[in-house]
């Protein structure tokens, strides 16, 4: 007997996620008002660098005059707030791409047909037509005769017997036009109806098709999502995105290869204890923990994605590598990891490590950084951490 074996066929496809998850820092402004012994507006200007300076806009005031006056300090200070929040919330669209991660539902949920297409069926129109009443009719005949016999009353015998003599034939007539009418209106929506509802069920047949092949994991569904999906996403550098899919271990591997060096934002703001606003460059020690939490983040964040799309998906694989190809990451990720992932506690650098991983860590007082690996060894080491996990 010849034994045969199933080889499962492994489909590759790529993206490209542009930058636009970009947050600057601008020169804000606050306007304030001074009185006694002057009476005036103005507006101060606090630059990114730190640097404020005013323009007097009413008043003919000094600028030395201006800067002891309560109003300016308190406008300065509500400045120097403005600007240390600008630069964290510039830093923080790096370090907390994380919050940005989708909840991926468990593979049952579609299977249950949650998702699943509805049938439409056609909404018959109305026939809003009233049906002719005999008192209808007579009131209508009545009308008639008064122009025919001209200044008699309407009770006249005239009148009466006009409408007397055409109410039963008249109201025949009418009602036998208004059959025909309806008649009429329902072959027309007989035909509406069953042209609409063959456009239904022809949609519908190929959205469940489409569902189940969704469902499934189909090769061609999943490239055209994430063909879709991925270049969407809001991402701090421009990143090229590798996948190669094989449906039948429910597996997917991504490699994101970054176009520019991996860099977060050099300079921070503070207030120091005087009031005043100091902007410096960071630590080496504060700059390698936050592209350490953003590397991973972006990580969480499009793995989540990912599993969001492509609900027969149970394994992602995916690398981090810089222009040089250098590797800074390789986690795998199940679906029931990212499912299970509480955004408020999450630490992307250091909860990273739950899972089977290829990092190198540099350890600096209290922070970590990611340190690039060579290609060649992060291969290796990638096979490695396989060769302990695989059966």
């Amino acid at each position: 007997m010849v034994k045969t074996e199933r080889i499962s066929i492994m489909i590759q496809f790529s993206c490209q996620i542009n930058r636009t998850l970009v947050q600057t820092v601008e020169t804000v402004s606050r306007k304030f008002k001074f009185e006694s012994p002057y009476s005036g507006n103005s507006e101060v200007y606090l630059n990114p660098n730190g640097e404020s300076y005013i323009r007097i806009t009413t008043g003919g005031v000094s600028e030395h005059s201006i800067k002891r006056m309560y109003t300016y300090k308190l406008a300065l200070e509500k400045l120097n707030e403005d600007m240390e929040n600008a630069y964290k919330k510039q830093t923080e669209s790096f370090t907390m791409i994380y919050k940005n991660m989708v909840k991926p539902h468990k593979t049952e949920y579609y299977v249950n047909n949650k998702t699943a297409p509805v049938l439409q069926r056609y909404k018959r129109n109305t026939f809003t037509i009233k049906q002719p009443a005999s008192s209808d009719v007579a009131e209508a005949l009545k009308n008639e005769a008064l122009h025919i016999f001209y200044g008699k009353a309407a009770n006249s015998d005239e009148v009466r017997g006009f409408v007397s003599s055409n109410l039963q034939q008249m109201t025949a007539d009418r009602v036998e036009k208004w059959n025909e009418a309806q008649q009429l209106f329902n072959q027309i929506e007989d035909e509406r109806e069953k042209k609409a509802n063959s456009k239904y069920q022809s949609s519908y047949e190929t959205e469940i098709k489409r569902h189940k092949d969704f469902i499934d994991g189909a090769d061609d569904v999943v490239q055209e999502r994430l063909e879709r999906v991925i270049p969407e996403l809001n991402m701090p550098y421009n990143i090229n995105v590798n996948f190669r899919y094989l449906k039948e271990k429910a597996l997917l591997k991504v490699e994101l290869i970054c176009q520019q060096d991996i860099a977060v934002p050099l300079l921070k703001a503070n207030v120091l204890a005087n009031g005043k606003l100091s902007v410096k460059e960071k630590s080496l020690k504060d700059s390698e923990q936050e592209k350490a939490d953003t590397m991973a983040g972006i990580l969480y964040y499009i793995s989540s994605v990912i599993f969001d799309n492509v609900p027969s998906l149970q394994i992602i694989r995916t690398s981090l590598l810089n222009n040089k190809r250098e590797g800074y990451i390789w986690v795998q990720f199940n679906r029931r990891d990212i499912m299970g992932v509480v955004k408020s506690s999450l630490v992307p650098s250091s909860d990273i490590f739950n899972y089977p991983n290829v990092i190198k860590v540099k350890h600096n007082r209290g922070s970590i950084g990611f340190e690039p690996i060579d290609s060649g060894d992060f291969k290796a080491q990638i096979e490695e951490v396989l060769s302990e996990i695989e059966p």
